[in-house]
C-alpha cells in the first residue's frame, strides 16, 4: 500500500470542517430582499382528478398566493433531457392538472415566511375524484387501465450480438434465474431546494444544488419561451445527490414563478416531500438464461427486463439503454440478447440513481453467474475471472473500446 498515492491513505476534504460546523451555506440558507417562500402541495392519491378549496388557506397572514397549473406556463417537458440533442417524450409540467402518483405536484403555496406557508398548507382542502390505479408491472402490461397515450408500454429496446440460439444448442448446462430489484430513494442529507431571482439586467438567475446546470437553463428557456441568454444557473453547494438532483425539478418551479411575479422565490421541500415527490431508482423484474460449458466458459446469455417507469416518462429511455449497455461490458459473452420494456404505472417517476442501471442489471445477473459456477462445481470467483473482459476489449455491440479496464489482478 505504501506505493500508492491515495489507496490505503486517509485524507480530509478541504471543506469538511466547514460543513460539519455549519459554516457552509446551502441553497435553503440564501436570504433575499422581498423573498417569497414556496412549498408544493403533493397529491395524497395515486390517480385522481382534482379541485381545491383555498379559502381558509388564503386567510393565513403572510400568504401571498396559491398557484395551480392554470397559473403556470403549461408547456410539457421531460426532465431527463440533459442537452438539446436528446429527444424524449414530453409529459411533465411545472404543476399537473391530474394527480398520477402519491406525491405528484398539484399546487404551490407562496408566502412571506415559512411559518405562513406551513400553516396554509394545513388548511387547503383537496377534492379528489379517484381513478383506476396501476401499482405493479403485471397490471401495467395488461393495458386494462391505461395511464396515458395508447398503451402503458412507454419504451422497448432489443440489442444483441452473436447467436444466442446456437449457444443454447452447444451448451452443457443452461442456468435460469428470475428476480427483481426494488424502488429505492437517494435520501441525501439536504432536502431539495431551489431559488430564483433577477439580476441588475433583468436576467433570470436560478440557484441550484442540482447536478446538471445547463439542463436547467435549457428547460427553463423552453418553458418560458425566452432566450438562453436571459437565464443564468448558479451551482450552489450540494448536500448530497447520488443522482436524485440530476433532473431539474424545483429549479423549474422557482424559475417560472419568479419570472411571473417578478420577486425572488425559494421553493423548498421537507424530508417527506423529498422522498415521495421527486424521483427514485426504477424497480425492475428480470429473467436471465445463461448457457455455459463444463469448463466454465460462458457461451451465451439472454436477459429479459421489465422496468417500472412510474407516472411520467422521465427515465424510461435512459434507464433501459444504460441497463442494456452495462450487460455487454463486464464478461466475455459473445452471444447475448437483451430485451427491455419500460411501463407507466402510478408510482413515483424513475430517475438517475448511483451507477445508473448498474445495480439493477447486475443484481440478478450476478446471482445467475454464481449459480452457473455452482452448477459445475467451480469456485464463483474463478468462474468470474475466467470470463471477465480484458483491457482494451471491444464492446460487442459497438460501443467505445473498454480502455484500460483493470478488472483482473494477477500475481
Amino acid at each position: 500500500m505504501n506505493n500508492y498515492k491515495y489507496v490505503g491513505k486517509k485524507f480530509i476534504r478541504q471543506d469538511s470542517f466547514d460543513r460539519v460546523t455549519g459554516v457552509t451555506k446551502f441553497t435553503a440558507d440564501i436570504k433575499r430582499h422581498m423573498l417569497l417562500y414556496g412549498k408544493l402541495v403533493l397529491s395524497e392519491k395515486a390517480h385522481a382528478d382534482i379541485s381545491f378549496d383555498f379559502d381558509e388557506a388564503l386567510l393565513v397572514p403572510g400568504i401571498y398566493t396559491i398557484l395551480t397549473y392554470k397559473d403556470i406556463p403549461h408547456i410539457p417537458y421531460n426532465c431527463m433531457e440533459w442537452f438539446t440533442g436528446i429527444s424524449a417524450y414530453h409529459d411533465e409540467y411545472i404543476l399537473h392538472d391530474r394527480a398520477r402518483f402519491v406525491g405528484d405536484r398539484i399546487a404551490l403555496v407562496l408566502g412571506e415566511n415559512k411559518h405562513a406557508v406551513e400553516e396554509a398548507i394545513k388548511k387547503i382542502i383537496v377534492h379528489y375524484k379517484e381513478l383506476p390505479v396501476i401499482t405493479n408491472l403485471d397490471d401495467a402490461q395488461k393495458d386494462t387501465v391505461i395511464i396515458k397515450r395508447d398503451s402503458n408500454l412507454a419504451y422497448e429496446k432489443k440489442i444483441g450480438c452473436g447467436d444466442f440460439k446456437k449457444a443454447l444448442d452447444e451448451a452443457d448446462y443452461i442456468i435460469e434465474d428470475s428476480g427483481s430489484t426494488p424502488r429505492t430513494h437517494h435520501l441525501a442529507i439536504e432536502p431539495h431546494a431551489a431559488l430564483a431571482e433577477f439580476d441588475t439586467f433583468g436576467n433570470l438567475v436560478i440557484h441550484s444544488p442540482g447536478q446538471i446546470v445547463f439542463a436547467i437553463q435549457m428547460h427553463m428557456a423552453r418553458i418560458l419561451q425566452i432566450p438562453y441568454s436571459k437565464i443564468r444557473v448558479i451551482k450552489t453547494n450540494m448536500g448530497g445527490s447520488f443522482g436524485g438532483k440530476q433532473q431539474p425539478l424545483l429549479e423549474l418551479i422557482a424559475g417560472a414563478v419568479a419570472w411571473i411575479i417578478k420577486r425572488p422565490v425559494l421553493v423548498y421541500m421537507d424530508r417527506e416531500q423529498s422522498i415521495i415527490g421527486t424521483f427514485t431508482r426504477n424497480p425492475t423484474k428480470v429473467k436471465i438464461t445463461t448457457a455455459i460449458k463444463k469448463d466454465g466458459t460462458i457461451l451465451g446469455r439472454k436477459v429479459e427486463t421489465l422496468v417500472d417507469g412510474g407516472a411520467y416518462d422521465t427515465n424510461n429511455t435512459s434507464i433501459i439503454n444504460a441497463y442494456a449497455k452495462k450487460l455487454f461490458r463486464l464478461y466475455k459473452i459473445y452471444n447475448q440478447e437483451f430485451h427491455g420494456k419500460a411501463f407507466y404505472t402510478n408510482g413515483i417517476p424513475g430517475g438517475a440513481c448511483r451507477a445508473y442501471g448498474g445495480p439493477q442489471s447486475h443484481a440478478v445477473s450476478e446471482i445467475n453467474i454464481t449459480n452457473a459456477a455452482k452448477k459445475i462445481g467451480m469456485d464463483p470467483c474463478e468462474f468470474r475471472l475466467k470470463n471477465l473482459v480484458d483491457p482494451y476489449d471491444d464492446d460487442p455491440v459497438g460501443g467505445p473500446n473498454l480502455g484500460k479496464a483493470g478488472m483482473k489482478v494477477f500475481n
